[in-house]
C-alpha cells in the first residue's frame, strides 16, 4: 500500500477544486488491447446435418454456448469477464457455414453442404487494471465443424450421443480371447429446427457366417423375423470367417459384440463391418455394410488387432523366464496358464472400453520387456523390467531398481481403491516423462528419490529428495503446484520449475551435496520461493512480480545465496545469519527480515517498503555521494534498513527518492575469493580484505583461521591475513569429501573474537583436473596500446578476470569449440601491472611497458623562448609535460623522428618535466 503524504493531499485538494471551475471533465483511465490466450471450457467440434428446408433448419443457435470460451492473460490477471465471440474466420477445408456473430449464429452455407471446415473463433474480454485502464483482452483458437448428409451413417462404438457430438470411433482390439466391442449402426439427421446431429441408431444387423461351423450364424428365421428375405440379406448384415478370428454374437439391443478368438496374433490394420458373403481373411475383423435395402451406399470404420493383452483375473505379475510372461504366482514359460507378453501392451483392470478383466490390484513388473502398461491398478511396481509406456487410468506407479527403463508415464486417482492418489514414485532407474494432472482435485503426487526423470507435469505436488549420495536424483523441467528439493543425502538436480496455480510453493534445501535448478518461472502467479538452509546460486525467477523469495534458517552459522540475473519480485524476506546476494538489478515490492541483503550500489529499487533489513554493497570500492539504492516516493525512510560499512542519505525527488552513501566505516572482513575449484597438486592462497576498500582493521585486532575438511585430501597453511590451500587428491567414492570451508574470524589482540563482526567464508572444492587451462602462465609484459592474445580450453564459459583497474582490458574476441581466445590490451601507463585471473585462480602477472623510443634530449635544459627536441619512435609516441609552465606541440615528423617544440608560458626559473610514453626524459626551466 503506497503512503499517501501531506503533498500528495494537497494536490488532490488542489485538483478537486479546480475541477469545480470547470465545465470539463476529466478522466485519468486509458483503453487498452492485450494479447491472451484462449481456451474452450464448452466443445472443440460439432457435428452438422444437412438438408434443412428452411435456414433455421440449417443453423445453431447460441454458439458461443457451445464452445464457451475463455479467455487468460499472461499474468492471469483476476476479474477478467465473460469472453464474447469478437469474429470468426476461415482456416481449412470446405467452406461450410457462414456466421452472424450479433445472433450468435452458425449457418450451413446450403442445404447440401457436406465434409469438414476447420474455423478460428477470436474472443474477446475486459477487465480494469491496478492503474484504473480499461484493458480488452483478445486471443483466438482453432474449431472443427463435420457436415454430414441427412440419412448418411456411421458404424461406431455403441453408445448414447447428444445432438451435435458423435459417437466415439471404434479404435483397436486386443489380441487375446476376451476382447470385445459394442458396434452400432448410426444413422445422421435433424431435428428440423436446428443443424446439429442427431444420431438414430438403425435396427440390429443380423450375422452371417461364412462357415456353418459358427455357432452365431443368422437362421433364415432370424433374417425373416428381422424383415429380410433369403434374396436380399446380403444388404443388412455384417459378416465374418471362422479365420478372422472375431466372433460376431447378436445382442438385445440394437447393436453386435464383435469379441476378438484367442491367440490372434496379427496386427495389421482392418476394416469392421461387411455387407454380403464374402470371405474375410485373418486380417479383417469386419468390413462395410449397406444402410439400407433402397441405396448401394455403404459405411465403414477402420480398427486393427493391437499386440495388447487383457489381464485375467489374478494374473499380477510380469517376468522374464526365456521370454517376458503374465503369470499367477509361479513364472514357468512352459506352463499353459503363463502367458506371452513379450514386446506387448497388457492391460489390467478392464480398461475403457474393455469390460473383461480383473479388478483393480497390485502389479509387480520383475523383467522383461513389455510396449505398455495400461488400464486399472491400485499399485504398479517396476524393478528389472523394460517398460516402454505407462499410461493408467488410475493407480501408484513405483520405479525401484537401478536396471528399470521406464518410458513416459501417466496416470491419474479417478476410480482407484481407498489411498489410492494417482502417486508416482522414482527411487532408481531411467523413468521418461510424466504427467499426473488431473484437474478435478490438484493432489497428485510424484516423488523421486534417485534416478533419472524426464519432464514433470502435475497440478499437485513434486518432491525430489535424494536418497544417498551413490544414486543422483534428476529430473527435467518440473510444472507443478507445490515443489520440495532436498539434497542433505544426495545430488539433486532438476531443469526449470514453473508454477501451476495461485499458491503455489517451491521450497529448496541443501547440505552436503550439490542443489542444482536450471531456472524458475512463477507464471505470474502467487508463488513462494522458500530458501531453508540453502547455500549456493540460483537463477533469478522470472514473471515473479506476484511473487515472494523468503530466505530462512534455524542455523546461528552464516549462510550465503546469490541469485544470478534480473530479479522483479513481490517480497524479499531474509532470515538472521543469512545472506541473499544479487548479481544483477533487483526490483522488489517489500524487502525486510534481519538478514542481509547484499546488491551492487544503484541496483536496487524497492517500490513498496522497507523494514530491518540489512543493506550491504557489492562493490569493492565505496564512497561518499554514491547511489546506494532507489525507492518510489515516500515508501522508504533511512532508518528502515541497517547498513553494512556505510551511512545513508536520501534526497528526495517528485516520483523517486535517492538514497547516497553519506559516509563510508570499517564494516567487517572478507575474504577476496568466495567459491573456487582447486585442482590436485594445485593450491589456492586467500586473503583478508577489510569491507569496504579504503578502511582499515580495528587497532590491535588480529585474523583466525579455521578450515573444515579432510586432511587426507586438503593441506592448509597460515600467515598472518592469508591461508593457503592445497589440493592432495580427490575421493572418488564420496564426493562430499571433496569440498571444504575456511573461515575468517576477526579477533582482539587476546585473541577473543570480535563479536560485533561477523565471520567471512570461503568454500575450496577439490576436483582431478582444472575446470580451465590456460596457454600462458608466466609473467607477461605487453606495451602500452599493445595487445596479447590468450587461449582457454575449457568445458564451459570461462572467467578472465584483472586485478586491477586501469591496467590492462580484457574481453573474449574468439571460441572455437572449448577453446576460448581472450585478448589483453595494455591501457595503463609503463610499468603499471595487475593479476590475471582464471575463474578466480591466479595466473600471472601482466605489467605495462613503453614503446621503445630515443629522445635527442636527455639532460636537463633552460629554454629561452621555444625549443625543439627530437624522439624517434616505431610507434607515435605519448609526450606530456607535468605542469602549465610550457606550451607543448608536435611540429612535424619525417619517418620515425616525431619533433616537438616546447614554449615557454610561465615566469623565469618556473620548470616541469617532460615525459615520454610515461617516463621523465628531462626538466625544461624557463631561462
Amino acid at each position: 500500500m503506497r503512503k499517501i503524504t501531506g503533498k500528495v493531499v494537497s494536490l488532490v485538494l488542489a485538483l478537486a477544486l479546480a475541477a469545480t471551475s470547470f465545465s470539463a471533465n476529466f478522466a485519468s483511465a486509458t483503453t487498452r488491447t492485450v494479447a491472451g490466450t484462449a481456451s474452450f471450457d464448452g466443445e472443440k467440434s460439432i457435428y452438422l446435418v444437412n438438408g434443412g428446408s428452411t435456414e433455421a433448419a440449417r443453423s445453431v443457435t447460441a454458439f458461443s454456448q457451445w464452445v464457451d470460451g475463455t479467455v487468460d492473460t499472461a499474468d492471469h490477471h483476476d476479474g477478467i469477464g465473460t469472453a464474447e465471440i469478437s469474429d470468426i474466420s476461415h482456416v481449412s477445408g470446405d467452406k461450410l457455414v457462414k456466421w452472424d456473430i450479433d445472433n450468435d449464429t452458425i449457418t450451413l452455407r446450403s442445404a447440401d453442404s457436406e465434409g469438414q471446415e476447420v474455423i478460428s473463433i477470436l474472443f474477446k474480454a475486459t477487465y480494469t487494471n491496478d492503474d484504473g485502464d480499461d484493458v480488452t483482452v483478445k486471443a483466438s483458437k482453432q474449431f472443427t465443424i463435420y457436415a454430414y448428409d441427412a440419412g448418411s451413417a456411421l458404424v461406431r462404438m455403441y453408445a448414447a450421443k447428444d445432438s451435435g457430438k458423435a459417437p466415439d470411433e471404434v479404435g483397436s482390439f486386443a489380441r487375446n480371447d476376451g476382447s470385445y466391442k459394442d458396434i452400432a449402426v448410426y444413422k445422421a439427421s435433424n431435428d428440423g429446427t436446428s443443424a446439429k446431429a442427431v444420431w438414430t441408431n438403425l435396427y440390429t444387423p443380423v450375422i452371417k457366417s461364412g462357415s456353418a461351423a459358427q455357432d452365431s450364424t443368422a437362421t433364415n428365421a432370424e433374417l425373416a423375423a428381422a424383415g429380410v428375405t433369403t434374396s436380399n440379406y446380403a444388404d443388412y448384415q455384417f459378416v465374418y470367417s471362422d479365420n478372422s478370428r472375431v466372433v460376431l454374437t447378436k445382442q438385445t439391443g440394437n447393436y453386435i459384440r464383435a469379441t476378438v478368438a484367442a491367440n490372434v496374433t496379427t496386427t495389421k490394420t482392418t476394416k469392421l463391418a461387411a455387407t454380403g458373403n464374402v470371405s474375410v481373411n485373418a486380417r479383417k475383423v469386419l468390413s462395410s455394410v449397406k444402410v439400407s435395402t433402397d441405396t448401394d451406399d455403404k459405411v465403414t470404420a477402420k480398427s486393427k488387432i493391437d499386440k495388447k493383452i487383457i489381464a485375467p483375473a489374478g494374473y499380477v505379475n510380469i517376468g522374464k523366464d526365456k521370454g517376458t510372461y503374465l503369470y499367477a504366482a509361479t513364472l514357468d514359460s512352459d506352463a499353459n496358464d503363463n502367458i506371452d507378453v513379450a514386446n506387448s501392451e497388457v492391460v489390467f483392470g478392464g480398461a475403457d472400453g474393455i469390460n473383461t478383466g480383473a479388478t483393480p490390484a497390485d502389479i509387480n513388473v520383475s523383467g522383461g520387456t513389455v510396449t505398455k502398461i495400461s488400464g486399472k491398478v491400485d499399485s504398479l511396481t517396476i524393478t528389472e523390467a523394460t517398460v516402454n509406456a505407462v499410461d493408467l487410468d488410475t493407480g501408484d506407479v513405483v520405479v525401484s531398481d537401478d536396471s528399470a527403463k521406464v518410458g513416459n508415464i501417466t496416470t491419474d486417482d479417478n476410480g482407484g481403491a481407498a489411498g489410492n492418489t494417482g502417486k508416482v514414485t522414482v527411487d532408481a532407474g531411467k523413468v521418461g516423462n510424466i504427467d499426473t494432472t488431473d484437474a478435478s482435485d490438484g493432489n497428485d503426487t510424484v516423488e523421486v528419490t534417485g534416478g533419472t526423470v524426464g519432464t514433470i507435469a502435475t497440478d499437485g505436488i513434486v518432491t525430489v529428495v535424494a536418497g544417498d549420495e551413490e544414486t543422483p536424483a534428476v529430473t527435467g523441467d518440473i510444472t507443478a503446484k507445490q515443489v520440495t528439493l532436498d539434497s542433505n543425502s544426495g545430488k539433486v538436480s532438476v531443469g526449470t520449475i514453473k508454477s501451476t496455480a495461485a499458491g503455489s510453493t517451491i521450497a529448496l534445501e541443501n547440505g552436503d551435496y550439490a542443489l542444482s535448478v536450471k531456472g524458475f518461472n512463477f507464471d505470474y502467479r502467487d508463488t513462494a520461493l522458500t530458501l531453508s538452509e540453502f547455500s549456493g546460486k540460483i537463477a533469478a525467477p522470472v514473471n515473479a512480480q506476484n511473487g515472494s523469495i523468503s530466505y530462512e534458517t534455524d542455523s546461528d552459522s552464516q549462510i550465503l545465496t546469490t541469485v544470478t540475473g534480473t530479479v522483479n519480485v513481490g517480497t524479499i524476506n531474509i532470515d538472521e545469519y543469512t545472506t541473499l546476494a544479487f548479481d544483477g538489478a533487483v526490483e522488489v515490492g517489500t524487502v525486510s527480515g534481519s538478514g542481509t541483503l547484499k546488491v551492487y550500489a544503484g541496483k536496487l529499487y524497492v517500490t513498496e517498503g522497507a523494514s530491518g533489513v540489512k543493506l550491504k554493497l557489492a562493490d569493492a570500492v565505496l564512497s561518499a555521494g554514491m547511489t546506494a539504492f532507489k525507492a518510489d516516493i515516500d515508501m522508504v525512510d533511512v532508518e528502515d534498513m541497517d547498513t553494512f560499512g556505510f551511512t545513508l542519505a536520501k534526497t528526495a525527488g517528485t516520483s523517486i527518492d535517492t538514497f547516497k552513501i553519506a559516509s563510508i566505516y570499517f564494516g567487517g572482513i572478507g575474504i577476496d575469493k568466495s567459491d573456487i575449484n582447486v585442482a590436485v597438486g594445485q593450491k589456492q592462497t586467500f586473503t583478508v580484505v577489510a569491507y569496504p576498500t579504503g578502511t582499515s582493521l580495528p587497532a590491535g585486532s588480529q585474523v583466525s583461521w579455521d578450515f573444515e575438511g579432510n586432511d587426507e585430501i586438503f593441506a592448509v597453511t597460515y600467515s598472518g591475513n592469508t591461508a593457503t590451500v592445497s589440493v592432495l587428491k580427490t575421493d572418488s567414492e564420496f564426493a562430499s569429501e571433496n569440498a571444504g570451508t575456511l573461515t575468517a574470524t576477526l579477533q582482539d589482540a587476546e585473541g577473543y573474537a570480535l563479536d560485533d563482526y561477523d565471520a567471512a567464508t570461503a568454500t575450496v572444492n577439490a576436483v582431478k583436473t582444472p575446470d580451465a587451462v590456460s596457454d600462458t602462465n608466466a609473467a607477461l609484459t605487453v606495451a602500452k596500446g599493445a595487445g596479447y592474445t590468450m587461449k582457454v580450453t575449457s568445458a564451459s564459459v570461462p572467467s578472465v578476470t584483472l586485478g586491477s583497474a586501469g591496467v590492462y582490458s580484457v574481453a573474449l574476441v574468439s571460441k572455437n569449440g572449448n577453446d576460448y581466445f581472450y585478448k589483453l590490451t595494455a591501457t595503463g601507463d609503463a610499468g603499471k601491472a595487475t593479476g590475471v585471473y582464471l575463474n578466480g585462480r591466479k595466473l600471472f602477472v601482466a605489467t605495462v611497458k613503453a614503446f621503445a623510443f630515443t629522445s635527442d634530449t636527455t639532460t636537463n635544459t633552460t629554454v629561452k623562448g621555444a625549443y625543439t627536441f627530437k624522439v624517434t619512435s616505431d610507434t607515435a609516441p605519448v609526450v606530456t609535460i607535468g605542469s602549465g609552465v610550457f606550451k607543448l606541440a608536435l611540429v612535424s615528423q619525417s619517418g620515425k623522428a616525431y619533433f616537438y617544440k616546447l614554449t615557454s608560458a610561465g615566469a623565469n626559473g618556473a620548470a616541469a618535466g617532460v615525459y615520454v610514453n610515461g617516463s621523465k626524459i628531462f626538466v625544461a626551466k624557463v631561462g
